[in-house]
């Protein structure tokens, strides 16, 4: 029998932090356990998470005396102490439909060669362009309707059609991954803050497939305390690098030359003028610490535009 390890990786989100941990204990699907973790929280978590440590469910409460920074290196702690063989990171502010696990028992049952699946999200967000799904947004992207149904989306498919331009899994609490997968790929993306998730499908997608549950599963919420809401422009486009980085790299990623002018006026150059100089030599040197050749490609790209830019006004 399939069994589950669900991570609860909790950091000041106390107002929220009941309902995520209620809407995982009453799963229709009862074959997991529950790890919940908290990077040094200063408002009462710990009270409620306290009122947790007899359940049967729970196998792991624990308790970081200093914060840890990054979302990734609670991720990791939870899966080198998961038995699962299958990992649901749920984010301590979201909240999950009891049939979650059933329904993605189902996809993992129906789509043997996905790494990860996942379900619909409806979007708790008052900065949400309309879309109060992810499957809306994501058909509005690409214009197509393929989240209108289930599906296997093909591993190299799925980057070269899609992750190559956007994250289309918007949530992690919203998937289901192999922990064999995670175990391996974790270490890859302990510096990453802002979009581990992204490069993570990248990655996954390069060596599995990826199953889709189009039923509205899970509910995820931006706000005021939420990590897109504390972002740091620098860290940012050294997390968007990163990816570029990884894409670039992969023998089967198709025309790298259009894909490295989509990052670079998407996601790279957007911003780094009101930035100012100093920002901007800090930012540039951190590319080239990654990779010094793409860096350059990127950094003429950015001047010649700038240039031509100028000429123009004149």
């Amino acid at each position: 029998m399939t069994r589950f390890s669900v991570i609860i990786p909790n950091y000041n989100h106390a107002a929220f932090l009941k309902e995520r941990i209620e809407s995982v204990l009453i799963q229709a699907y009862s074959d997991f356990e529950l790890i919940i973790l908290d990077d040094c929280s200063t408002d009462n978590s710990r009270d409620i998470i306290e009122q947790y440590r007899q359940h049967p469910k729970v196998s792991h409460i624990v308790y970081n005396k200093r914060n840890s920074g990054y979302p990734c290196k609670q991720w990791q702690k939870g899966v080198q102490l998961a038995k699962g063989e299958w990992i649901w990171i749920a984010e301590s502010d979201d909240v999950a439909g009891p049939l979650f696990l059933e329904s993605l028992l189902n996809c993992i049952q129906q789509y043997p060669s996905a790494g990860i699946v996942y379900t619909n999200s409806y979007k708790e967000d008052t900065d949400a362009g309309g879309f109060k799904t992810t499957a809306e947004e994501t058909n509005f992207d690409f214009s197509v309707n393929k989240w209108d149904h289930s599906n296997l989306i093909k591993g190299e498919t799925a980057i070269n059609n899609y992750l190559r331009k956007k994250n289309i899994i918007l949530n992690i609490s919203s998937a289901l991954i192999r922990k064999q997968y995670l175990d391996s790929l974790l270490p890859e993306i302990k510096a990453m803050k802002y979009y581990a998730d992204w490069y993570l499908y990248i990655r996954l997608a390069a060596i599995s497939d990826i199953g889709y549950s189009s039923q509205l599963l899970n509910t995820f919420r931006r706000h005021p305390g939420s990590l897109i809401h504390q972002s740091a422009i620098r860290g940012i486009k050294t997390d968007c690098f990163r990816i570029l980085n990884l894409l670039s790299i992969q023998p089967y990623i198709g025309n790298k030359p259009e894909l490295i002018v989509y990052f670079t006026d998407n996601y790279l150059k957007p911003g780094l003028k009101s930035a100012g100089m100093i920002f901007f030599t800090r930012l540039i040197t951190r590319w080239f610490l990654i990779n010094p050749g793409l860096a350059t490609v990127i950094l003429k790209k950015i001047i010649y535009s700038a240039l031509k830019r100028g000429r123009a006004l004149k």
